[in-house]
């Protein structure tokens, strides 16, 4: 008998429960910050007086930080219209960041059931309520100097799609059909409207119908209309350049909430499974919110890449990471499987390189090298997946790669060689004593000891 019973008439006369189920997630949420205290108590090992009012202060600062970051970029929307479009980009990503945290926060909170009035899902209308009214409003600030009435248009937008989320979840509270029984047979039979009879349910939920019709045919052709005309589908400096996509993908995907909604045991209740109900709107949320993300992050590259002398210096700009950016880099999957060379592999790229230059010969003093200008021109280049070579190169190669690689020295010119620091032989005028400070050095030691160089004549016989 209990297999028979219609889930969505079950989930309604479950209602009443709602006290019980919220009380019992709060107790297990206190439970949990009880011993996320003791785990701070042990680990703090008593070094700390209050590491909990500590744990608190830091969270809230750090809280406190990146809300008044965010919130001091927000206040700025009023002056989008004077700002290029990579500014108005930087503020869009600001506004996204936002928009996601708070669907991270809706989504965990709704396991609590603490919103779940009559079974519903209130978190996931309030996130809504939250969510949407920010990306429409950032579809606007994305052409901003192009739309006329600024103000009033982001103001508006906002609040008719904050009206339909609002209204969505009054209309989910109702229980029952949306009509009566067989008036919609009626209507399909004679097409005559005023043979359905509508219900309570029906007249509650049918602003946010209103409402979405408004933002679907209304709002998104006519910012679809302003940037056809301004940009004439060709790259334009001040509007991005796949703006039409990230249009259509609203324009497909926020009316499949409705849809579904009408489908689902909230509305009409055509699909009676309500296990089917959360899965479809989590599915249409990430395809239409990070769907929508996704894009702005492609919108954004694109420009950048197209138009990157009228970008904004930025700290990738600067070769700087961001600070998650070297917190998370040492765990990036791409750096760990980077190919590491070992010692033997850079010295024989740097033997094999500076051999098929010619550009050092061997000689009784492990510094002999002939003029480099005498050398013959290049014909290997170091292999530019070693980085580390080219350094190794400039410093010379490790004493076993010299010995099996290089060739002998034939060559009579002077060759410099090194004299002992006791070498009571009067210096050349002209010749300076090296200095300890001289970067190009080809031993591998540390210490650089002061030492003269000379020019000599190279014995007859090696």
């Amino acid at each position: 008998m209990a297999g028979t019973v219609d889930e969505s008439i079950l989930v309604r006369t479950c209602a009443p429960l709602y006290a019980s189920f919220a009380l019992e997630s709060l107790a297990n949420f206190l439970l949990g910050c009880t011993f996320c205290y003791l785990v701070l108590l042990i680990a703090c090992k008593n070094q700390l007086e209050n590491p909990g009012r500590a744990a608190l202060t830091w969270a809230a600062e750090h809280i406190g930080w990146a809300y008044n970051d965010w919130y001091e970029m927000m206040r700025t929307w009023t002056t989008m219209p004077e700002k290029p479009l990579d500014q108005r980009m930087a503020f869009c990503r600001k506004l996204n960041l936002g928009i996601c945290i708070t669907q991270v926060m809706s989504s965990f909170l709704s396991i609590t059931r603490w919103l779940h009035f009559g079974n519903i899902n209130g978190f996931r209308y309030l996130g809504y309520s939250v969510t949407c009214p920010l990306l429409q409003a950032e579809l606007v600030i994305l052409i901003a100097p192009y739309i006329p009435l600024f103000k009033t248009n982001v103001i508006g937008v906002m609040l008719v799609t904050f009206a339909t989320m609002i209204t969505g979840w009054t209309g989910s509270l109702q229980p029952g059909p949306l009509y009566e029984d067989e008036s919609l047979q009626n209507f399909w039979q004679s097409g005559d409207f005023q043979d359905i009879l509508w219900t309570t349910k029906a007249y509650i939920i049918m602003p946010a119908w209103i409402c979405l019709g408004i933002l679907i045919f209304i709002q998104i052709p006519l910012l679809a209309l302003i940037f056809v005309c301004k940009t004439r589908l060709q790259p334009h400096r001040d509007l991005p350049y796949h703006f039409l996509r990230l249009l259509l993908l609203v324009e497909l995907t926020w009316p499949c909430f409705g849809i579904w909604w009408f489908l689902s045991s909230e509305g009409e209740s055509v699909i009676h499974d309500t296990k089917a109900n959360t899965f479809g709107f989590c599915f249409l949320n990430m395809c239409s919110k990070g769907g929508f993300t996704v894009m702005m992050l492609k919108l954004s590259r694109d420009h950048r890449r197209m138009w990157i002398e009228d970008c904004a210096v930025t700290p990738r700009a600067n070769n700087e990471d961001l600070w998650i950016v070297r917190k998370l880099r040492p765990y990036d999957p791409a750096v760990q499987q980077e190919k590491k060379y070992t010692e033997a592999d850079l010295d024989a790229a740097v033997a094999r390189v500076l051999a098929n230059r010619g550009s050092v010969q061997q000689a009784p003093s492990p510094f002999g090298f002939t003029d480099l200008a005498d050398s013959p021109a290049p014909t290997e280049l170091l292999p530019v997946d070693i980085p580390e070579a080219s350094e190794k190169a400039v410093k010379g190669p490790s004493a076993k790669a010299q010995s099996d690689s290089l060739p002998m020295a034939t060559s009579s010119a002077p060759m410099p060689v090194l004299l002992s620091a006791s070498h009571n032989q009067e210096v050349k005028p002209g010749v300076k004593p090296v200095s300890q400070a001289q970067d190009y050095w080809l031993c591998s030691c540390e210490r650089k000891p002061p030492v003269n160089v000379q020019a000599i004549e190279a014995p007859t016989q090696l």
